[in-house]
């Protein structure tokens, strides 16, 4: 086209223009595409240009509509001076479409005209799809349009693919895209139908429209496409609403509907963004009569469709949905059920003179008690006998109702509840009212009174034939239905739990043995009887007691998990019947005098203590010395001694403290204690202050005989040491002074004729005091 080019015509140009002949003579058509410029009003869109004066593409007009070239090599290209001074009319619906081929110059075009309903449909169809086109795509949608008219042959796109026109080599992959849009369109393009049918069985409120989606001319479902569809009359979709929108399928679609009352129903479905099924033609005149013809592109429609039934006055479905208000009660509880209420057509139905909805009655029957509950069932006859009461309940819409709780539960076991709308009990609406039942033994519609187990023991410390010692234990169980263990499960309602656990647990002295103190502990033995009624011995070997713990208290706790049928249950951790204490070895002490028969000041003393039987590991003794005043109660407030720690683990045995010499004092009583304890200083025996056993008193010694006056003088004895030299016995506070003595009460003068007696005996006593 001619930059120059004056009329809106140029738009045209989007597709295939002729080159520019000379103005006296009528040029033969070379079909190739011209001018780089549009004429004034018009401008080039999406497209491939090619050559030096060539483009294959979009134009649009002052309008911005867009078009190309309807497989149009017409004689006069719209940039020919003759076109610019006519005109393009107003785009039409054609019935039929002339055809010229595109080829390049100097070949003959193929001709024809298009009158086939399919071929305008595919047109029309490749058109739509352009309406914001690539430049690859817009190039493709005018040659894709060719080979719907028949004229791809020969023409430059097919040329291009070849590799055979030398300008075109751009134009090769729209040739393959258009291909492509030419097979789609075979499949997808109209004519199209849309046909919608209702299905709506007589009195029922329930119905079906059927046949939603858009079918091509080739008789495939074309999916994508916006929809919606409308319901008008007595009746809604399912969830209430009365208009839907989606997007049609690969296949016919259907809904369901509910209608609401008595009348016409009428289903209006709309489909949205379809191709015409005919395309939209430009046509070009010229001072010299007929130019190029355009195609207008992403032109699309509408296709709707239209469905109608009547309606007759449906039954009215009530639909009750139960529950059991609770799942556990006690003994002697309301047995309470919750109705919820709906309409299986979404509508309540209304008295027609005072516009009030209509009250039906519902009735709820109760049964039990069962030792177990029962897989749910239609039929209720092998229940009749169990029936305890009935509820009547009067709903006037749809919503929640409860029943009053006058039915209340007799004894321990399963109670279901059956809601029922029997028409007999509608009165006038009696004909009116579908009939409905719930199941029987429905699992949301039982309650369960659990039965309370006891678990009554005795435990008792025994002894184990390799020496130890047990606990054995003897459980009573009560209070389980007598068939426990039998009831394997039904629906969410669980099994029998199968045992008991009993445990044994040690609670060290000094820990506060109160309630909950075995959470904390690690059982020491864990045995399993059956969770039935009956007694059950758990042997001493089994809850063997472990004496190296030390002191302290072995508890026996049971546990029982519950299950469907049967509360859980745990024995007390403080239960005094369930528990026994360690029973260890016996201690005796003898308090002794050190190489004498009596003690006397500056004695020597010490414990013997003397560990029969079993004791555990790191235990240990200690001894205290206490002394009082001779013929005065025992006092054991302050040691005035300790011997050192007797180790001696588990090990029985006698073991002697360390000696202690007493002082040269005046007559006084000495008593040792001992205290004897586990490794954790916890006391497993302690003395008993002035026990006998352990009380020493001193006895004074006989006072000195002197020897007789008349009495001859005894020789000496031959001597067995050396010779003892002679001894000062005159204080003196030299550095050569003897040491003093130690204090015994009396003038250390009074001690020398002592002394020199036993000098003279050739002996030397040494007085020693220990102390600690």
């Amino acid at each position: 086209m001619k930059a120059t080019f004056a009329s809106l015509i140029a738009a045209a140009v989007a597709v295939s223009t002729l080159m520019v002949p000379p103005v006296q003579a009528e040029p033969a058509p070379t079909h190739s595409i011209s001018i780089p410029q549009a004429a004034p009003g018009w401008s080039f869109g999406e497209g491939i240009s090619f050559g030096t004066k060539n483009f294959s593409g979009v134009v649009r007009d002052s309008k911005g509509t867009k078009y190309t070239c309807a497989a149009d090599g017409g004689v006069y290209s719209l940039a020919s001076s003759l076109v610019s001074n006519g005109s393009m009319k107003a785009p039409k619906q054609v019935n039929s479409l002339k055809v010229v081929g595109n080829v390049p110059a100097g070949a003959t075009p193929k001709k024809g005209t298009v009158k086939d309903k399919k071929k305008l449909g595919q047109m029309a169809y490749i058109a739509s799809l352009a309406g914001k086109p690539s430049d690859v795509d817009a190039a493709a949608t005018e040659a894709a349009i060719a080979r719907v008219g028949g004229v791809y042959s020969g023409s430059i796109w097919e040329k291009a693919a070849q590799g055979k026109l030398k300008t075109g080599k751009a134009l090769k992959p729209a040739a393959v895209r258009s291909g492509e849009l030419y097979a789609q369109a075979k499949k997808y393009a109209g004519p199209y139908k849309a046909t919608l049918k209702i299905d709506l069985p007589e009195n029922s409120s329930e119905g079906t429209i059927r046949g939603i989606g858009l079918t091509s001319a080739s008789g495939k479902n074309v999916p994508g496409h916006p929809f919606e569809l409308k319901l008008s009359g007595p009746a809604t979709f399912v969830d209430g609403t009365t208009s839907i929108k989606d997007k049609t399928a690969s296949s016919t679609q259907k809904i369901d509907i509910r209608t609401t009352g008595d009348g016409k129903v009428t289903a209006t479905l709309v489909i949205k963004d379809v191709a015409d099924s005919r395309p939209w033609i430009s046509k070009g005149t010229s001072d010299r009569g007929r130019a190029q013809n355009l195609i207008v592109l992403g032109k699309k429609t509408e296709i709707s469709a239209q469905a109608k039934a009547q309606s007759t006055s449906p039954m009215f479905e009530p639909q009750i949905a139960t529950e059991v208000k609770d799942k556990q009660v006690g003994k002697g509880d309301p047995l309470v059920d919750v109705l919820n209420v709906t309409s299986k057509s979404g509508t309540w139905p209304f008295v027609k003179k005072t516009g009030e909805p209509i009250t039906i009655r519902a009735k709820v029957d109760v049964y039990g008690p069962f030792s177990s509950p029962r897989a749910e069932v239609k039929d209720g006859a092998e229940f009749a006998q169990s029936l305890i009461g009935t509820y009547s309940v009067d709903v006037n819409g749809e919503g929640s109702y409860q029943t009053d709780g006058a039915i209340t539960a007799p004894e321990e076991g399963f109670y279901f509840f059956q809601a029922r709308v029997d028409p007999k009990d509608q009165g006038k609406l009696s004909e009116k009212i579908t009939a409905f039942t719930s199941p029987f033994f429905e699992a949301s519609e039982t309650s369960v009174v659990q039965w309370q187990p006891s678990i009554v023991s005795e435990a008792t410390a025994k002894a184990l034939d390799d020496g130890g010692v047990g606990i054995r234990d003897v459980i009573t169980v009560s209070g389980m239905p007598e068939d426990h263990g039998d009831f394997g499960g039904v629906s969410d309602w669980e099994a029998d739990h199968q045992v008991i656990v009993h445990s044994l647990y040690f609670v060290p002295a000094g820990t506060e043995h109160t309630e909950g103190v075995t959470e904390d502990l690690e059982a020491l033995a864990t045995v399993e009887t059956p969770a039935a009624n009956g007694e059950y011995v758990i042997e001493a070997d089994q809850f063997p007691m472990d004496l190296d713990l030390g002191v302290g208290t072995y508890q026996v706790v049971s546990e029982f998990a519950g299950d469907a049928r049967v509360v859980s249950l745990k024995t007390s951790d403080i239960e005094p019947s369930e528990q026994a204490k360690p029973e260890f070895g016996t201690v005796r002490t003898e308090a002794q005098v050190v190489g004498a028969d009596t003690l006397t000041p500056e004695g020597t003393i010490r414990d013997t203590v003397i560990l029969e039987g079993a004791f555990p590991k790191g235990a240990y003794t200690d001894v205290d010395l206490y002394t009082w005043e001779a013929g005065g109660e025992p006092v054991c407030e302050e040691a005035i001694w300790t011997a050192e720690r007797i180790e001696h683990g588990n090990e029985a045995g006698e073991y002697h403290t360390d000696e202690y010499t007493v002082s040269d004092s005046e007559v006084a009583v000495y008593g040792f204690v001992e205290r004897t304890y586990d490794q954790n200083g916890n006391p497993i025996s302690t003395g008993e202050c002035g026990a006998e056993s352990e009380t020493i008193q001193v006895v004074a010694p006989p006072a000195a005989t002197p020897p007789p006056t008349t009495a001859p003088a005894t020789p000496l004895p031959p001597a067995t040491s050396a010779p003892i030299a002679p001894v000062d016995l005159t204080p003196s506070a030299s550095p050569s002074t003897p040491a003093e003595l130690p204090n015994t009460g009396f003038d250390a003068k009074s001690l020398i004729p002592i002394s020199l007696a036993l000098i003279c005996i050739g002996s030397i006593a040494f007085l020693v005091v220990r102390r600690r």
